[in-house]
């Protein structure tokens, strides 16, 4: 396998990618009452004023966006999604809601975060970006029409509630990491070489189960079970600790899953989380002790490591989480306004 890259934060890509010094910044909302730049994805994108680097941030509003097609190598801010059910989102709780969302190859080096795709994203692009979405099914390297190769991919903090599908061909360098994922992670399409390190999934929640190839599975939790061809010991109760030997070709470390070497451990599901049946993103926040033995929780999952899921994936830009505003003012002492803003990492 190759070395592993330095995984970058969201907030070095915007830096790197999409921030550069003469990069236009533009506003977008799907409300045709609202004074905005443009009132589509697709009218940005087609737009000359718009050029490669640019950001557009993309408005909370009670319309849909709809189907999006992003051909433009962009940055695509939204305002987040949860934000009526988590407290200190944003003092406008409208989400950037879409229905199927696709990424062509012209996209290359896009940052996109905060917004609420409900039905299908098409990564049908390398060097994307993919951070702190609510999505409901991932395709990686399938444009809506036909399979493509990606690689170098950054898939971090995203809720997705169906299932994540690598169909790349091949498959080189593509990052899961710290995202909730309720159904499977898997990879039954892509070609993959020896000499690649196919996939990277680190501290993610997976609802169903693990099918890679050739790729590096740790501090995962796995409602399900890992590759069934994976031979692997455990060292502690429900923990592998091993480098797979069966055909996968897989480095398998420190993942807490329900079965192990086609066995189906004693887990409470129950006892892991917040909430004995999670539905949105905080109920995934670790119980006070879900584990028996000695195993260190702040390790394993979403909320691990060194970039932790961000509720309600509020994007690292300047949010109003609260406002009161007087409904109405005077000539002499204006209109009284009271605002309050945080920037979340």
């Amino acid at each position: 396998m190759k070395k592993l890259f330095t995984l970058l934060t969201p907030v070095v890509l915007l830096l790197l990618w999409g921030n550069t010094a003469y990069a236009s910044k533009w506003r977008v909302n799907s409300n045709q009452n609202i004074d905005a730049h443009f009132h589509s994805i697709g009218e940005a994108c087609h737009s000359s004023s718009v050029q490669s680097g640019d950001t557009l941030y993309v408005e909370g509003s009670s319309f849909s966006y709809g189907d999006v097609t992003l051909n433009k190598s962009l940055v695509l801010i939204g305002p987040g999604y949860f934000l009526h059910d988590n407290e200190n989102t944003s003092a406008f709780p409208l989400e950037a809601q879409f229905r199927n969302f696709k990424v062509t190859e012209e996209a290359a080096h896009s940052v996109i975060m905060g917004l609420s795709i409900y039905g299908t994203f098409y990564l049908g692009s390398s060097n994307i970006a993919l951070s702190r979405n609510l999505i409901q099914y991932l395709s990686i390297g399938h444009n809506g029409t036909s399979h493509i190769s990606a690689s170098n991919c950054l898939i971090s903090q995203n809720y997705i509630d169906g299932e994540v599908y690598i169909n790349s061909k091949p498959a080189d360098g593509i990052i899961i990491t710290n995202n909730i994922i309720k159904g499977n992670l898997s990879a039954y399409y892509a070609n993959y070489s020896r000499s690649q390190s196919a996939v990277i999934a680190r501290y993610n929640y997976v609802g169903e189960y693990i099918m890679l190839n050739n790729s590096i599975i740790e501090y995962n939790i796995v409602k399900g079970h890992l590759n069934s061809m994976q031979v692997a010991s455990a060292t502690n109760t429900s923990i592998l600790e091993t480098t797979s030997k069966g055909s996968c070709h897989n480095r398998i470390t420190a993942n807490f899953c329900s079965w192990e070497n086609g066995r189906e451990n004693s887990v409470n599901w129950q006892r892991v989380f917040v909430a004995k049946v999670p539905k949105i993103d905080r109920e995934f926040e670790f119980s006070q002790n879900p584990f028996q033995g000695n195993i260190d929780i702040k390790k394993l999952g979403p909320f691990g490591g060194k970039s932790p899921y961000v509720l309600s994936g509020l994007p690292p830009v300047p949010v109003i989480y609260h406002a009161e505003i007087a409904p109405v003012g005077t000539k002499k002492e204006g209109l009284s306004v009271f605002l309050q803003i945080k920037t979340q990492d």
